[in-house]
């Protein structure tokens, strides 16, 4: 992020203190995004005068659902802890001689 560059969102408070120098943190009254703040911005700032708003989208620093998900599956319920997809000696399931390869055996 460069200096001046202002951070808001639903989970913009993660990023508190850790920002680097010059770039802002919005208020918390302020982070949840509304089309009336879309609209202040194409009135006030230069550069929303000439984007094209179709285009104009949120940056989004969190995680998709799937990503969030993933993360807090527990890996217990794998073979001797494996993660999915790897056999229990922590080799890929390909790598296994007893067992069929691509659909076929």
């Amino acid at each position: 992020l460069h200096p001046e560059t202002w951070v808001t969102g639903p989970a913009a408070g993660i990023f508190e203190g850790r920002l680097p120098a010059g770039v802002r943190l919005a208020d918390p009254d302020w982070r949840e995004p509304r089309p009336v703040d879309l609209l202040a911005a194409a009135r006030t700032l230069p550069w929303a005068v000439t984007t094209d708003v179709w285009t104009a989208e949120p940056l989004y620093l969190r995680g998709s659902s799937a990503e969030e998900k993933a993360k807090s599956a527990p890996l217990a319920s794998a073979p001797d802890g494996a993660r999915a997809g790897q056999a229990g000696d922590g080799r890929h399931p390909a790598q296994h001689a007893d067992r069929p390869v691509g659909g076929q055996g």
